[in-house]
């Protein structure tokens, strides 16, 4: 991917975030590095984590299994909504932190 895609991306995610929420994003990291598809950003003074992924098709299941999980597990993210191929998720990195995974 070059420069110019991942800037892309990221102005993609951060403007389709502030029409989404009604609010302007305050801070962008990327925490799988700038390659990566999540961003998480702060809005409104909370963490939100933003995926783009490479279709409709892929980001509207992704939400779906997420929603569907959710009626049977608290420690997953919750499905925020969805415009396009962005996803937004609830940012679950303190609890993730809290129960490492065993098998890593």
């Amino acid at each position: 991917m070059t420069e110019d895609a991942k800037t892309t991306t990221r102005e993609h995610i951060v403007s389709t975030a502030e029409t989404f929420f009604g609010r302007p994003v305050e801070d962008v990291t990327a925490p799988g590095g700038e390659s990566r598809s999540s961003f998480r950003l702060r809005i409104g003074g909370r963490s939100v984590i933003a995926t783009l992924r490479p279709n409709f098709r892929r980001t509207h299941l992704e939400a779906h299994v997420l929603q569907s999980l959710n009626a049977h597990c608290d420690d997953l993210p919750v499905c925020l909504g969805v415009v396009g191929e962005v996803m937004f998720q609830s940012d679950v990195g303190a609890r993730q932190a809290e129960h490492p995974d065993p098998d890593a």
